[in-house]
C-alpha cells in the first residue's frame, strides 16, 4: 500500500467487513433459535408418544447448537470491535494486516475469506497456527508458509 492513510482506510474497511459478517451470523443463528423454539412448541401441542419426544429432543438440540453459535459470534464481534487499527504496527499483532506469498491476512478472528473492494483478505484468528508462527515478525522476515520459506512482504 502506498501511504499510511491508505493503509488505515483499508484496515477500517476490513474491520467493518468482519463486523458485518458477524452481525449477519448473529441474526441468522438467532432466527434459527426462534424457528427451532417455535417448532418445539408446535410439536409440544400436536404430537404424542415416542415420536413427540424425538421431535422435541431434536428441536432442543437445534436450539442449543444455534445458541452456541450466537454466543460465539457475539464473542468474535467483541474481539473485532476491540481491535486497534491505529497506530500502524511494524510487527504482526492482533489487528495487523500482513502480506505473505501474495496473500493478505488480517489478524482478529477466523472468518476465512473477506472481500474488501476487489481485494481478497483472509481473516485469521489470533489463536491460529499461522498467527502463532508470524507473531511479532516484521516485513522482510522469512517464515515457513505452505511448507516452504516465504518472505513477509508488508505489515501494517
Amino acid at each position: 500500500m502506498n501511504n499510511d492513510f491508505t493503509k488505515i482506510a483499508f484496515k477500517i474497511k476490513i474491520k467493518e467487513a468482519c463486523e458485518n459478517i458477524l452481525i449477519e451470523r448473529i441474526k441468522l443463528f438467532s432466527l434459527a433459535v426462534t424457528l427451532a423454539q417455535e417448532s418445539a412448541n408446535t410439536e409440544e401441542k400436536s404430537s404424542m408418544g415416542d415420536k413427540h419426544e424425538t421431535s422435541r429432543a431434536m428441536s432442543h438440540n437445534d436450539i442449543a447448537m444455534n445458541m452456541t453459535q450466537v454466543t460465539q459470534a457475539k464473542k468474535d464481534l467483541q474481539i473485532v470491535q476491540s481491535l486497534q487499527i491505529r497506530p500502524l504496527s511494524e510487527k504482526i499483532t492482533q489487528g495487523s494486516v500482513f502480506e505473505i506469498a501474495n496473500q493478505e491476512f488480517f489478524v482478529g478472528v477466523g472468518l476465512g475469506t473477506v472481500i474488501v473492494d476487489t481485494n481478497i483478505v483472509y481473516a485469521i484468528s489470533y489463536l491460529s497456527p499461522l498467527f502463532l508462527r508470524v507473531k511479532m515478525k516484521t516485513a522482510g522476515d522469512i517464515v515457513l508458509f505452505g511448507n516452504k520459506e516465504e518472505k513477509i512482504r508488508e505489515v501494517f
